[in-house]
């Protein structure tokens, strides 16, 4: 369940993929991907390292934070705090659910633990010296501050989460209240990480969506106590002793707990034997940026669409126009802007007179380029071809 389990998404998919659709209909578990265990493993070594770092952090509070010395509370200080330099988003999580879980702790016990909450502190300060250090670094260097702008990643509609926790959301409500009633620390301690991590994905801040990252793992387990509470239910009601019927059952629920898993490695399987992009980039592609590699320094920026631009600098460490959708500078009001050049053959001489006034030192131009509208570079007499191979053409920009 929590290596392979997904929810419903892939009955949510139609083809459109914009963002509008992301977020107002598919489901989470096939794009949210700290908020899937598979999709983390799948996709981002930053997230595997964060999420381990989470799983430290709050087995040490859960075994060791009672019977700890002061020195060790502090080395769990600086682990937090490397977290926060790593994965600053995660500091709200680890914020969060500590809160909860020591606030929790005292409401069950009936009696406030002054020397836990004097350790907590002492944790708490040393790990928020990251936060200090991005706030500082917000202040002090404008591109970050710019980035950090554009840096939204707000969470989809509840319903879009649900779907995408699936089956998995609904044994977890089973096994919820057998995890925040358990004696089992453990166990308690998923359950509080499971409800504060509901209210972290709508907090009002701008990056709601990346305060899923780990909540897949106290939703699994959970779930799977769940399914053992609705097991012993239908055993004590005699409820499915049908052998072929229970095993119809069975069966059902765990190609949909594994539906949207089975949709990825599907898709992934047929990207590979049709060697499709982004899996892989057609051979002109390669050859051209080998090229800018060679020949360009990293002072003279390439226009191409948001498509080529976001990939040129990883394979070539040089400077494009329009790139990332967070790391470019002023991408929203670019974007446009670029969209316009491509799209119509006309106006050369305002067309030109952009480019120098964009500082814009090279243009390249290829199937992307060519589907975003009708302009044809062949012939402007101000773009020089430097490069072609197939459709790639890179072009000097005249002065």
């Amino acid at each position: 369940v929590l290596g392979l389990g997904s929810g419903l998404g892939v009955f949510t998919i139609s083809g459109n993929w914009s963002a509008d659709y992301l977020y107002e209909h598919l489901g989470t578990d096939l794009w949210v991907s700290e908020g899937n265990t598979f999709l983390t493993l799948y996709h981002s070594p930053l997230f595997i390292l964060s999420q381990i770092l989470l799983l430290l952090i709050f087995w040490w509070l859960i075994e060791r934070l009672p019977k700890a010395r002061l020195a060790e509370a502090a080395g769990l200080g600086w682990l937090i705090l490397f977290l926060g330099i790593i994965h600053p988003y995660d500091l709200f999580t680890v914020l969060g659910v500590t809160v909860g879980w020591f606030a929790a702790k005292c409401l069950r016990a009936k009696k406030f633990f002054k020397k836990i909450f004097f350790k907590l502190a002492i944790i708490g300060l040393i790990g928020s010296l990251s936060a200090v250090y991005f706030y500082w670094l917000k202040l002090a260097n404008p591109v970050f501050a710019g980035w950090l702008s554009q840096n939204v990643t707000l969470s989809p509609k509840l319903a879009n989460y649900l779907i995408g926790y699936g089956l998995i959301f609904v044994f977890y409500l089973l096994g919820l209240y057998r995890a925040l009633k358990s004696k089992n620390k453990y166990l308690f301690f998923l359950g509080v990480w499971s409800v504060v991590g509901w209210f972290l994905l709508f907090m009002p801040l701008q990056f709601q969506r990346r305060l899923a990252n780990g909540l897949h793992l106290p939703l699994a387990i959970i779930a799977v106590v769940g399914l053992v509470v609705a097991l012993n239910y239908f055993r004590k009601k005699k409820i499915f002793t049908n052998h072929f019927l229970r095993s119809i059952t069975a069966q059902g629920l765990a190609l949909l707990l594994v539906s949207s898993t089975l949709f990825f490695i599907g898709t992934e399987l047929v990207l590979v034997a049709w060697r499709r992009y982004p899996i892989y980039i057609p051979k002109s592609y390669a050859l051209a940026f080998d090229w800018l590699k060679a020949n360009l320094t990293n002072q003279e920026p390439i226009l191409s669409s948001a498509q080529t631009g976001n990939i040129i600098p990883a394979f070539t460490g040089r400077l494009v126009y329009l790139g990332h959708g967070h790391q470019t500078a002023d991408w929203q009001q670019k974007k446009p802007l670029v969209d316009n050049f491509f799209k119509d053959n006309v106006h050369d001489e305002a067309k030109r007179a952009w480019l120098v006034e964009q500082n814009i030192a090279y243009l390249f131009y290829g199937s992307f380029e060519e589907s975003l509208g009708d302009f044809n570079p062949r012939g402007k007499d101000y773009l020089t071809p430097l490069f072609q191979a197939d459709n790639v053409t890179i072009y000097k920009v005249a002065r």
